[in-house]
């Protein structure tokens, strides 16, 4: 597992993160939680601690990553997150939220994306089990 605050250089932007999961998360006891009920199923993990979730997830999208975890602020508007879901389209997103049911806006792009959307209070399971549903099928690509 990698672990770093975002905007630090790191070993894997430079190599790409291909096959590996990448949380994204402004809460480090959260991030280190699901860190660890995924990688006790095997997955490589990417851990991020980031100020703003949105923003640091968006300068990781292009590394090919195979599934992102996206702690949302509840300040993200309809554009931040349609630039993050379409700058890397071949990734499986679950999104964590601090309301829900999410916004209309923000449940159209979700699931035109085919990107799921829980929670941030949801037990790691729940996460980590609404993870393995999303790997299951093909990611969706909008046009």
């Amino acid at each position: 597992m990698t672990t770093h605050r975002h905007g630090a250089p790191t070993e894997n932007r430079q190599r790409g993160l291909s096959g590996e999961v990448v949380i994204v998360q402004t809460d480090p006891a959260a991030m280190m939680r699901l860190s660890a009920a995924l990688a006790s199923m095997r997955y490589k993990v990417t851990a991020i601690d980031a100020l703003r979730a949105i923003d640091a997830a968006r300068s990781f999208a292009e590394g090919g990553a195979l599934s992102m975890i996206v702690a949302l602020d509840g300040s993200e508007n309809v554009l931040e997150i349609r630039s993050l879901l379409g700058a890397a389209t071949g990734t499986h997103f679950l999104f964590l939220a601090p309301e829900m049911p999410p916004r209309a806006p923000v449940a159209r792009i979700l699931n035109a994306y085919g990107a799921a959307i829980l929670h941030h209070d949801e037990a790691p399971v729940v996460v980590v089990s609404t993870l393995v549903a999303l790997l299951s099928r093909e990611p969706y690509e909008v046009r």
